[in-house]
């Protein structure tokens, strides 16, 4: 590194190293997505919501770990999309049971 130069693998937010440009240009030729952050907004996450690949070959695509901290809608969508999630689950459970399924098909 020459004098003042920053490692240009550091996003800092100086202008042109601004962190949404580089999460836009990396999500479209990404297989997958993966962040670990301290907190998540909705706001934030519609920022970049159609800078997805057109094609995912990864399913899913989008993995975060994230921290407790958020508002009341993000907290109240998070809770609506896990709920909707366990009542396919135990739907799909309940299909299952009621077909009388071979050995193959399982």
């Amino acid at each position: 590194m020459k004098g003042n130069e920053i490692a240009p693998n550091i996003i800092d937010n100086s202008p042109g190293r601004e962190l949404i440009q580089v999460i836009k240009d990396q999500l479209k030729k990404s297989n997958e997505a993966k962040f670990a952050i301290g907190y998540f907004f909705l706001s934030g996450f519609c920022l970049v919501k159609d800078d997805f690949p057109d094609n995912l070959s990864n399913i899913p695509f989008l993995k975060i770990v994230m921290g407790n901290e958020t508002t009341y809608p993000t907290k109240e969508e998070l809770v609506a999309g896990y709920k909707l999630r366990e009542l396919f689950k135990q739907r799909m459970i309940e299909d299952l049971q009621r077909q009388k399924l071979t050995e193959v098909q399982i």
